[in-house]
């Protein structure tokens, strides 16, 4: 028996100790990261220095025991600076009355049921009352079919689990799947997993595609504390511009027919939204660290996300707002990695927005190794900035796009939906790491989203 003693729940770089506990058959242990051999002990108390690297990017990090005569007996696995979950569920198809049943069995920190549950089928949204239990639709089963089921629990947790059966999976049993998003970026958007076959490599192995999914989108946004002042008056400006809108739209009719009363009503609140099925979440950039040098276990603020019916991106980042005395010093740079790694829990289209003012960052990690980590996990970050952005700021993120005006923010958050919607969810055969993946030579109907 063998069982990590570390686990490593936060964002890792940098040489780490590593424990873990094993029974008395166990003579060796090799540490292995990506299947490289790391380190090795042969004795209490079990301890090892890793090194994970000074680039932020998923691992596959394992630790192998043996016996005396050389002889594996055991090994346990985690993955490293990928999103685990504080939730587990399996799905489980079963027959009943020549009608196939799902049964979602699962459990959580919260030892609560889930709050709400999104389940697809094939990539289509269906309505279920219960997700503990219901029956799926009528489907060829010579032909292979994917399920999806997200829960929701309490404090932003949710676990999505899927199976994958029919055509050459003769049995109601789940494989490991990978989701990837791409963008078409040519032609229309790919629909159907046959369409994409051969589109996927890994190590020069094709992978099999099982599902194309347009579900939800989601995008967290980070914001520079600083940038709040500059916000509120975008925000100010924007709502003029709509009640000028107004004004024009309605000046040959008479006082009598709304008047001042139709000006006032006039809302910020659904200016500037994203799309349907579009949702927002805002993480403030300050947070504790409980972890070690290059281990970032980290509890930054997260808010509830919010559906284009909450309001447009405007009236949010102004109507939900940071604290005005922060108990800890804003890490922007921390904040985007995590951000990054929370919304690539959720397999779902996704993407990364930080929005800079002239604060200070006093982040454990480089922008640079935060944007590359990004880069790995295929989620986008988009950099906005309420001031001219400086030669430093870009040199630190990159591409950087002003919003000093209501005009610029109402052009980029444009922009951002576009993003969101050319996006599609692949899923692939197997467990992968997301840098493992790439396109298949000749491949140009697709890429990975930037």
């Amino acid at each position: 028996m063998i069982a990590f003693a570390t686990m490593f729940l936060g964002l890792v770089l940098g040489v780490q100790p590593v424990t873990v506990v094993v029974s008395d058959e166990v003579a060796r242990v090799d540490f292995l990261l990506d299947g490289q051999r790391q380190a090795t002990v042969d004795g209490p108390p079990w301890t090892a220095e890793c090194d994970f690297g000074d680039q932020l990017v998923p691992h596959a990090f394992e630790a192998v025991a043996y016996d005396a005569e050389g002889a594996e007996i055991a090994r346990a696995q985690q993955r490293i600076n990928l999103p685990e979950p504080m939730a587990n569920a399996r799905i489980v198809l079963e027959e009943e009355d020549s009608v196939t049943v799902a049964r979602v069995l699962f459990d959580s920190v919260f030892r609560s049921p889930p709050e709400r549950a999104t389940v697809r089928f094939d990539g289509r949204a269906l309505e279920v009352a219960d997700p503990a239990r219901f029956e799926l639709p009528p489907f060829d089963p010579e032909q292979i079919h994917h399920l999806s089921v997200e829960l929701e629990f309490p404090d932003n947790v949710n676990k999505v689990v899927e199976t994958t059966f029919g055509g050459v999976f003769s049995d109601y049993v789940g494989t490991p799947q990978t989701a990837v998003p791409v963008v078409a970026s040519r032609g229309r958007r790919p629909k159907d997993a046959r369409e994409l076959n051969g589109s996927f490599v890994k190590n020069g192995e094709t992978l099999r595609v099982l599902a194309v999914d347009e579900g939800p989108a989601e995008v967290v946004i980070v914001r520079d504390l600083t940038a709040q002042a500059d916000l509120d008056g975008l925000a100010l400006d924007l709502r003029e511009r709509l009640q000028a809108r107004w004004r024009r739209a309605n000046a040959s009719l008479s006082r009598l027919s709304g008047g001042a009363a139709g000006l006032e009503s006039v809302s910020l609140r659904f200016a500037a939204q994203l799309k349907k099925d579009q949702m927002v979440w805002l993480l403030e950039p300050f947070a504790s660290r409980p972890g070690g040098k290059g281990y970032l276990l980290e509890v930054f603020p997260f808010s509830p996300h919010m559906t284009p019916e909450d309001g447009g991106i405007p009236y949010l980042l102004t109507t939900i707002r940071p604290p005005l005395e922060p108990k800890h010093r804003q890490r922007l740079a921390d904040a985007v990695a995590v951000a990054g790694r929370g919304v690539a829990e959720r397999d779902r289209r996704r993407a990364v927005v930080l929005i800079l003012g002239q604060g200070s960052d006093t982040s454990a990690l480089a922008p640079a190794v935060a944007r590359h980590y990004l880069k790995t996990v295929h989620v986008p970050l988009l950099v906005w900035s309420t001031t001219p952005p400086t030669v430093e700021a870009a040199e630190r993120w990159g591409e950087i796009r002003e919003i000093s005006t209501s005009v610029q923010l109402e052009r980029e958050i444009k922009r951002l939906a576009t993003l969101l919607d050319r996006q599609r969810i692949v899923w692939l055969e197997g467990f992968h790491l997301p840098h493992q993946i790439s396109l298949a030579d000749g491949e140009r109907r697709l890429e990975f989203p930037m």
